[in-house]
C-alpha cells in the first residue's frame, strides 16, 4: 500500500515513528485498503525469505522516492510540517502527502529504470546470478576497451556469445558511453573531464539509445570497477541519466541494489560535503563532489 511505502520514507526522513505510522494508516484508509495486515499474514510462510525480499524492495523504493523528491523539490521539512498540522486535519494532510509522493513516484518511474553493474573479478556464474536476481534482460557494455586481461570471461567476444546463451542480450556502447575520451579537448591536465564528455553529441546519442532500449529491455550498464563511485558508469553515465529523469539503480557486488540518490548521498559524505553550507546549496555541493571524485578515478592519459 502507498501508506506503508510512505511510512518507511517518512521514518527514514526523521519523522517520529508514531506520527509516520498514523499518517500511513490514514493514507491507506483514504485509498480504501488494508493490505498491510494481509501482507504480514502472508509472511508466515518462509518468513525470513519474504522479509529479506520485502526489505530489499523497501530500500529500493525509498531510494527511488528520494530521487523523485529531490527532482520535484519536496523538502523533508515540508513533510514534517504536514504531519504537524494536527489531528483535526490529519485526513487532509494524508491526502496532500499521498498526492505529493504519488506525483514524485510517477515522475520517477515514467522514464523507466536502468541499472549498472561492475563485473569486477566475479566468476561467470556469479556475474550471471547477479543479473538474474534483478531480472536484467540486456547488458550494455560501456567500457571503452571491452576486454579484461585478468578476467577473460568478460572479453567482448565471450560476452557476445555467452550472455545470449544465458538469455540476456548484449550490446557494446563503449564508443558512445566509454570513460576514455578520444578527443584531446575532453581532457583537463591529462585527466578525462566527465563534465565536458557529458556534453558531446555522441555521448548524448548513446544516452538516447539506452533510454529507448529501456522501453523494451531491463538494462544493466556494465563496466569493470566493483564500486560505482570508482567508475564512470556512475559518475558520468549514471549522473547524466538521472539528470534526464531516469531511475538509476546500482547492483553491488554483494547482490544488494542501491539507488543513485543513495550513491550521491555517499558521495557527499565521502567528500565531506554532506552537511548544510550557508554559502553553497546541496546541488552545488554535489556538483563539486562529483568533480573532485572524477578527478581521482577518471582515466589519465599515459605520459609519453
Amino acid at each position: 500500500m502507498l501508506g506503508e511505502r510512505i511510512h518507511q520514507k517518512l521514518v527514514a526522513g526523521g519523522i517520529a515513528r508514531r506520527e509516520a505510522a498514523a499518517l500511513a494508516r490514514d493514507i491507506d484508509a483514504e485509498a480504501g485498503g488494508a493490505s498491510v495486515g494481509r501482507a504480514r499474514r502472508d509472511m508466515t510462510d518462509q518468513p525470513a525469505k519474504r522479509l529479506e525480499r520485502l526489505s530489499r524492495e523497501v530500500r529500493m523504493l525509498a531510494g527511488e522516492m528520494e530521487q523523485a523528491r529531490k527532482r520535484v523539490g519536496i523538502e523533508p521539512e515540508d513533510l514534517k510540517s504536514v504531519v504537524a498540522t494536527g489531528a483535526g486535519s490529519r485526513q487532509r494532510a494524508a491526502r496532500a502527502s499521498a498526492a505529493n509522493f504519488t506525483l514524485a513516484y510517477v515522475m520517477s518511474t515514467a522514464t523507466g529504470e536502468i541499472l549498472t553493474i561492475g563485473h569486477s573479478t566475479h566468476p561467470w556464474e556469479r556475474f550471471v546470478a547477479l543479473l538474474r536476481n534483478v531480472n536484467v534482460t540486456a547488458v550494455a557494455d560501456v567500457r571503452t576497451s571491452p576486454y579484461s586481461r585478468h578476467c577473460p570471461q568478460f572479453n567482448h567476444d565471450t560476452l557476445r556469445a555467452e550472455l545470449p546463451a544465458a538469455g540476456i542480450a548484449y550490446v557494446f556502447l563503449g564508443k558512445e558511453l566509454g570513460g576514455r575520451a578520444r578527443e584531446r579537448s575532453f581532457y583537463c591536465e591529462g585527466t578525462a573531464d566527465y563534465e565536458k564528455m557529458a556534453q558531446a553529441p555522441e555521448f548524448k546519442k548513446g544516452l538516447d539509445r539506452v533510454i529507448e532500449g529501456a522501453k523494451k529491455y531491463r538494462i544493466a550498464l556494465m563496466c569493470a570497477e566493483r564500486d560505482p563511485l570508482d567508475c564512470h558508469r556512475c559518475l558520468l553515465v549514471g549522473r547524466a541519466l538521472a539528470q534526464r529523469g531516469v531511475r538509476v539503480n546500482h547492483i553491488l557486488d554483494d547482490g544488494n541494489v542501491v539507488s543513485h540518490g543513495e550513491i550521491e548521498d555517499a558521495l557527499l559524505r565521502l567528500s565531506g560535503r554532506d552537511t548544510t553550507d550557508l554559502f553553497a546549496s546541496q546541488p552545488e555541493r554535489l556538483a563539486v563532489a562529483y568533480r573532485v571524485r572524477a578527478r581521482k578515478v577518471a582515466y589519465v592519459e599515459p605520459q609519453s
